[in-house]
């Protein structure tokens, strides 16, 4: 999950911003994080052209840049009027249910060019919670900047001239040039097992967090899934505790004109395949045009996919996924993922309210705000136009988003000092259409 994010020097948010995910029973003196002091639900609203888009971008580039190596999406990222200023995106982030430990990962840069990557670790106890730094390498030196910690790898690589030219000559071979997968491959390559178990675990699932758990899906997108600009390397996104039996009673509270939801045995898939694929029984996969799992035959030993479908009894037959409109597919993918509570994910939708009928998405709203109250394992972040989403969501899971000259702010609802003195939200909304709070057009 994400703990925070912080931005400066980005598209339209100019001063240094930290958005913090962490709930006010959070306690600030002991700096413990608890699974309940984690927001469950962040949404940011604001006017159209605000920049609710670029705080959700930043995440993007930052996992593009990880898993792809992509640093032409840095391109055109700054500030405008600050071109020649330093830029930062950095995130802060959780990936097991145990906290006993958190991330900070980030990078800086200065228009297309890279200035540095880092990778912090926190330990989250009593006794112990403070930072240490894995690695901080700085691009335009070509040089570590404290390396503590990095004794992880074997003693004849842990000299800074020893990685340094091991790392240049890496680059020059791989298309996968961040630091972060050189310590990878590095790691992975270390006969010494002993010194490099934990530290390689963690690589691990820090690269499975940003390609398996922190999904980004964009307002317009044709596609079911995330993977639309390619921000995962694998082809599906996963489920790995999806009820059946869940995911149909919603679709009969959410009048979707559907049944029920069932599997039907489609194509056979060869052995080969399921090792390549990475492919687990009894898990959900959404494919770009898909829903399926993956059974074996116990007799035969062969493996086969089962997909999804969508009865209509009226006119006897199964819809596919890839039949359903936009806003159907929206609808199914949201239904989805409350019907897999137990997986720890992140999910965050830019324009979350796109292509979905009003009544239906104050419903979701409404269901967010249980499992917030709930403490569930997954974690939705998105932008929205909608007002009445301050009616079904706590003040702290909001942030107004607001641009003047050029600039945007984002402020969160519970620091304007008003908002105590509210008796019911009712009142609070009409106060927001007002005008008494950003993130409201001024017509």
């Amino acid at each position: 999950m994400l703990l925070a994010l912080k931005l400066k020097n980005f598209l339209s948010i100019e001063k240094e911003s930290i958005i913090s995910f962490l709930s006010s029973s959070f306690n600030d003196e002991t700096k413990i994080i608890r699974k309940e002091d984690i927001l469950n639900v962040v949404s940011f609203l604001g006017n159209n052209n605000s920049g609710k888009s670029n705080i959700l971008k930043s995440i993007k580039v930052l996992k593009r840049y990880f898993l792809k190596n992509d640093r032409n999406f840095l391109k055109n990222t700054t500030f405008i009027k600050n071109n020649d200023k330093e830029s930062n995106i950095e995130i802060i982030f959780n990936i097991s249910s145990s906290f006993s430990k958190f991330y900070t990962l980030g990078i800086k840069y200065k228009k297309d060019t890279l200035i540095s990557e880092y990778l912090y670790l926190t330990l989250n106890d009593e006794n112990k919670n403070i930072d240490k730094k894995i690695y901080e390498y700085n691009f335009l030196e070509n040089k570590f900047i404290n390396d503590e910690k990095i004794n992880y790898i074997n003693k004849k690589s842990n000299r800074n001239n020893d990685l340094n030219n091991k790392y240049k000559d890496y680059i020059k071979t791989s298309s996968l040039s961040s630091f972060l997968s050189f310590i990878k491959r590095l790691v992975i390559n270390d006969k010494n097992k002993s010194s490099k178990n934990n530290f390689k675990k963690d690589i691990d699932k820090i690269y499975s967090f940003l390609r398996n758990d922190l999904l980004i899906f964009d307002p317009l997108s044709s596609s079911f899934n995330s993977n639309n600009d390619n921000d995962n390397d694998k082809e599906e996104i996963f489920f790995k505790s999806f009820s059946l039996d869940r995911f149909n009673s919603l679709l009969k509270e959410f009048d979707l004109g559907i049944d029920e939801a069932l599997f039907i045995k489609n194509n056979k898939i060869s052995n080969n395949e399921f090792i390549f694929k990475e492919y687990k029984l009894n898990t959900l996969y959404l494919s770009r045009s898909s829903i399926f799992k993956i059974v074996k035959d116990n007799k035969t030993s062969s493996f086969f996919k089962e997909e999804l479908v969508f009865k209509d009894s009226n006119i006897n037959y199964n819809f596919k996924i890839n039949e359903e409109s936009l806003g159907s597919r929206k609808l199914i993918l949201l239904l989805l993922i409350i019907s897999s509570l137990k997986d720890y994910k992140t999910y965050i939708f830019d324009e979350i309210d796109v292509s979905l009928h009003p009544l239906l998405f104050n419903k979701y709203l409404s269901l967010l705000n249980k499992i917030n109250l709930l403490s569930s394992s997954i974690q939705f972040i998105f932008s929205t136009h909608y007002i009445d989403s301050l009616f079904f969501l706590n003040n702290e899971s909001i942030y107004l988003v607001t641009k003047k000259n050029s600039v945007t702010s984002i402020t969160s609802l519970i620091e304007y000092k008003s908002i105590k003195r509210i008796k019911n939200k009712h009142e609070l909304i009409k106060r927001f259409k007002e005008g008494r709070y950003s993130g409201v057009p001024i017509i």
